[in-house]
């Protein structure tokens, strides 16, 4: 919403006193990174929390990108750090013809990019995988469960959780994550499915 008023061309002392007026804090981080992106950098510091600290992947990555656009070295650790980001997207279901599904780091993604903008070669990432075949929408969320990502992982057993084919993807997940302290939810969820 935030970045799509800067496309719109809101200027940024709007977007400034809504944000000073906005009292959902999920509004303000779209704001801030919204006014980075901009080129405001009084709002860098926190961007960078959310680059690094957000447990939303999507919002994770709009941070990586906005803090992009300042063209600041003082962004490359957080761009380095990114580089080891769990979140995934799948896409290639949209194109025309033969799409091939394909896993993407999106956070990845967004701080290799980052990095060479500012002149730095990051050192090999995977950024995106090539799905195998044509899965079934079972397999698609079950993809966003094996990095691990908490919102990707909760958002998948949502989803399994309703799929009638869910259920051995669910089993192998509670097995696998049962002492993840950042996974809890998402395992309580699939262990309540799965009854």
């Amino acid at each position: 919403v935030a970045v799509g008023m800067l496309a719109r061309g809101i200027s940024t002392s709007a977007l400034k006193a809504a944000r000073q007026k906005e009292s959902d804090p999920r509004m303000r981080d779209l704001l801030a990174i919204a006014l980075v992106r901009a080129g405001d950098s009084s709002l860098a510091p926190q961007v960078r929390r959310l680059a690094l600290q957000h447990p939303h992947g999507q919002l994770r990555a709009l941070a990586v990108q906005g803090l992009s656009k300042l063209h600041d070295p003082a962004n490359r650790d957080v761009f380095r750090q990114a580089l080891k980001d769990r979140h995934t997207a799948i896409g290639g279901l949209e194109g025309v013809g033969k799409p091939t599904p394909t896993k993407i780091y999106t956070v990845r993604a967004m701080a290799v990019d980052a990095l060479r903008d500012l002149g730095e070669e990051p050192p090999p990432t995977v950024t995106r995988v090539p799905l195998k075949g044509a899965p079934s929408e079972a397999q698609l969320y079950a993809v966003l469960l094996e990095d691990g990502d908490p919102a990707s992982c909760l958002a998948a057993v949502q989803m399994l959780s309703q799929h009638p084919d869910g259920r051995p993807y669910l089993q192998a997940f509670v097995k696998n994550n049962a002492k993840s302290e950042s996974l809890s939810k998402s395992v309580a969820l699939a262990r309540a499915a799965l009854k």
